[in-house]
């Protein structure tokens, strides 16, 4: 495993590869303890979880971390304000309502980084930065982000936290993979691949905002699962309508095609090589990946030892011939 570290939490090392998986199952805490063992015995140390996840996903992370005693090495990233049937959820009493229902779950004493979920734009920044603060304050949280939120709104709040003397937010996650994102993965949901997001990822580039990318092999569309030669049918059958919808194109499947060439020269799977070209930008990038087992974890970890090119990097990405 290979770790990183952020400012704002600087007591702690971060696993660049980070364990995603929302269908944990507290009803069966020993199958779940045992997977959570396996992935931290393959140096993974940072989980992402959320409220919204089902099963009492985020209490299996919590109930393990403290029924193992890793609570000063394990890092728990969980989201809040996640909008529900009637209405969005992002003020500062949906915030609260959210890390107090986190904080009643079993070993619950903090979160590492806790970010919002979505945004809603009708919402001041003032109110968010301003809870946000007052958790830090309290000790409930050590470091906030976004998820799934603009550039431009990102930049506002930040702008309002440092005209304020307050904490601003110190990182994302969006989505983002070589496969180029055509459409809303789940609605409320942004990507920073693509030409029209160039400006943000030079930023993000710039500072070294930490970036915990979700869908890092475009929800197994870049998995190997099936092959650019397949026909678009077979790949329909493997993956699920939003993942169809949201990356199924042609240029997609070129990118598919060059991964396939690639990976054979390097002899690595599909995978680990799309993986490796998240990995290898110019980001203090972590991966979120989601994995059923430690023989597809362990494949996946293999990226961090494959270093591409820039030359290598661009002509994956369509960028040349």
């Amino acid at each position: 495993m290979v770790y990183g570290n952020i400012t704002s939490l600087k007591d702690k090392k971060i696993s660049r590869i980070v364990l995603g998986r929302s269908d944990l199952d507290g009803r069966d805490k020993v199958a779940s303890f045992k997977f959570l063992d396996e992935m931290y015995s393959l140096g993974i140390n940072t989980f992402d979880t959320a409220a919204i996840y089902q099963n009492y996903s985020e209490a299996v992370i919590t109930e393990w971390i403290a029924e193992r005693g890793i609570h000063d090495d394990a890092v728990i990233l969980s989201k809040c304000g996640h909008f529900n049937y009637w209405r969005n959820r992002v003020h500062d009493f949906d915030i609260k309502a959210d890390i107090a229902d986190f904080l009643a779950k079993p070993g619950a004493d903090y979160v590492d980084i806790y970010m919002l979920h979505r945004d809603d734009e009708t919402v001041a920044v003032s109110e968010i930065i301003n809870c946000f603060n007052e958790l830090l304050d309290k000790g409930y949280i050590k470091t906030f982000g976004a998820s799934n939120w603009s550039f431009e709104r990102l930049l506002e709040a930040n702008e309002y936290a440092y005209k304020k003397g307050l904490t601003p937010f110190t990182s994302i996650s969006p989505q983002f993979s070589l496969a180029e994102q055509q459409g809303d993965l789940w609605p409320g949901t942004l990507s920073i691949t693509g030409p029209d997001h160039l400006n943000e990822r030079l930023y993000y580039e710039k500072v070294q905002m930490p970036i915990f990318s979700y869908s890092s092999i475009a929800r197994g569309f870049l998995s190997g699962r099936f092959s650019s030669a397949d026909d678009p049918n077979k790949a329909k059958n493997i993956l699920d309508a939003d993942i169809y919808r949201a990356f199924m194109c042609n240029s997609n499947l070129e990118r598919l095609k060059r991964v396939e060439h690639l990976a054979a020269q390097k002899e690595v799977s599909v995978a680990t090589l799309s993986l490796a070209w998240v990995l290898n930008q110019p980001f203090n990038l972590f991966a979120i990946i989601s994995s059923k087992s430690k023989e597809r974890m362990t494949e996946n970890i293999q990226a961090l030892n494959v270093s591409l090119s820039a030359e290598e990097l661009k002509w994956l990405n369509l960028e040349s011939e």
